[in-house]
C-alpha cells in the first residue's frame, strides 16, 4: 500500500546480495521491506553483520520491530484456516490458559508434561499449579521472568526456567572461567569445578580434602578422578590427586583469593 517491495521471511545472509540486485536496478526497487522473523532460525550476529555490510555500502534503512499477542495470532490463523509456521502437526485452541475446561480441551487429562510460557508469571503459575493440583500432571514446568519469585516457586515446588536468571548466570560463568568453571550460585555461594594443580607444593602430588578445605575456607563437595576412574564424595581424610577434578563451594568474597591458589 505504501510503494513496497516486500520480501517476506529472508535469511539474514542474503540481505547484502538482495540489496546489491536492488541497486542494480537503477530505481525500480528504491523502497524495499524485508521481514525476518524466527522462521529463518538466525542469529542476532548474522543480522547485525548484515546490517553492517548495508552501513559499508551507504545505504539508508531503519529497523521496525513487530508483535502480536497470542489472542491475535489464534485469531488470525483460524480465519486464513493455515497452520502458524512454528506449528506442524500442532493445533490451536483460544482460552484462558488456566481454565479447567480450556485445558480439558487441550488433551490435560492424557498428558505427561505441561508447559506454562505465557508472558505473565501469575497466569504461568496459576496454570502449572491447576494442571499439577487438579489434574495430576506428572511434571509442570512454568515460565519464570522475576527472579525474585525464584524462592516461592522452589518452595510451592514448582519446576520453573527463569531466563533472566540463565542470562546472569551464563553471563557470570563467562567472568569467573578464567578461575574454574562455575557451576551455580547458592545465596552468598559459588560452586565452582576446576582440576587440582598440586606443581606448587614442591614435589607433593597429594593432598586431604580436609587441608585443602582448611587452608582456602571452602569446602569440597565432590570429586572425579583425573584418569576418570572413580568418583567421590569426599570425607575430610579423603586423598585428592593431581589433575583430580573437584567440585566446591566458595563463599563469593573468597573467589578472588582461591581463583589465585586455582591458577597457580
Amino acid at each position: 500500500d505504501f510503494g513496497f517491495y516486500c520480501v517476506d521471511n529472508m535469511p539474514a545472509e542474503m540481505i547484502p546480495q538482495f540489496a546489491q540486485l536492488c541497486l542494480a536496478t537503477k530505481g525500480r526497487y528504491e523502497k524495499v521491506a524485508l521481514v525476518t522473523d524466527v522462521r529463518a532460525s538466525m542469529t542476532f550476529d548474522a543480522l547485525f553483520q548484515a546490517l553492517q555490510k548495508l552501513d559499508e555500502m551507504h545505504l539508508q534503512y531503519s529497523i521496525y520491530f513487530v508483535e502480536a499477542s497470542t489472542e491475535v495470532i489464534i485469531k488470525r490463523y483460524k480465519e486464513t484456516r493455515r497452520l502458524h509456521p512454528l506449528m506442524k502437526d500442532g493445533s490451536t485452541l483460544q482460552g484462558v490458559g488456566f481454565d479447567e475446561d480450556t485445558l480439558v480441551k487441550a488433551g490435560v487429562d492424557d498428558c505427561d508434561v505441561v508447559a506454562a510460557v505465557t508472558q505473565l508469571d501469575n497466569t504461568n503459575l496459576m496454570v502449572a499449579e491447576v494442571a499439577s493440583r487438579l489434574f495430576g500432571v506428572p511434571h509442570v514446568i512454568a515460565r519464570l521472568y522475576n527472579p525474585d519469585h525464584e524462592r516461592a516457586y522452589m518452595q510451592l515446588g514448582i519446576d520453573y526456567v527463569c531466563g533472566t536468571s540463565l542470562v546472569a548466570e551464563d553471563v557470570f560463568s563467562k567472568v569467573v572461567s578464567g578461575h574454574g568453571a562455575h557451576i551455580d550460585t547458592f545465596g552468598e555461594f559459588e560452586v565452582l569445578r576446576f582440576s587440582l594443580d598440586l606443581s606448587s607444593r614442591e614435589g607433593k602430588r597429594t593432598i586431604r580434602v580436609g587441608e585443602l578445605e582448611r587452608d582456602h575456607d571452602i569446602r569440597i563437595i565432590a570429586f572425579e578422578r583425573g584418569d576418570g576412574s572413580a568418583s567421590s564424595i569426599p570425607n575430610k581424610e579423603s586423598v585428592l590427586y593431581q589433575g583430580d577434578s573437584v567440585l566446591a563451594c566458595v563463599r563469593h568474597e573468597l573467589i578472588p583469593m582461591f581463583s589465585k591458589y586455582i591458577q597457580e
